[in-house]
């Protein structure tokens, strides 16, 4: 098990990444909007992270990936990523889709860390749809 000391050694340098993959997401904002296309933002889920599967009941949090990784590891870092990408959307006022958090945590939903079954991309198209019909109605 990590402790929550050896997760934020590990990933100390994170934030300088964060500070780049902004950037990188600024630069995709500035391109849609100076060609006429309004931008949705969506976060990045996963099946790791807190609790337990409830396909396999096994903790999405002590699964253990690599040697000195496990799902809270992984989880924590993609959290600053997705972070990083709800920051820019209220900076730059635009829409948030927050599918790190709208799709549940489910082996049902995903084969491996981010890839997700066929139930979880009709899932995620059914949340993706339910979200984005009110901005085109806009």
């Amino acid at each position: 098990t990590l402790t929550d000391s050896a997760i934020a050694d590990y990933l100390k340098n994170e934030d300088e990444w964060i500070k780049h993959y902004q950037n990188r997401l600024d630069t995709i904002i500035d391109l849609c909007i100076s060609n006429n296309i309004k931008p949705i933002l969506i976060t990045q889920p996963s099946l790791v992270g807190k609790g337990r599967d409830p396909v396999t009941n096994v903790s999405l949090e002590t699964l253990k990936l690599k040697k000195n990784e496990n799902g809270k590891l992984w989880w924590t870092m993609l959290e600053k990523y997705n972070d990083g990408t709800r920051q820019k959307a209220r900076e730059r006022n635009i829409p948030l889709i927050d599918l790190a958090r709208l799709l549940p945590k489910s082996s049902e939903y995903f084969y491996d860390l981010v890839h997700m079954t066929n139930k979880g991309a009709e899932k995620t198209g059914e949340i993706l749809s339910g979200s984005v019909r009110p901005l085109l109605r806009n």
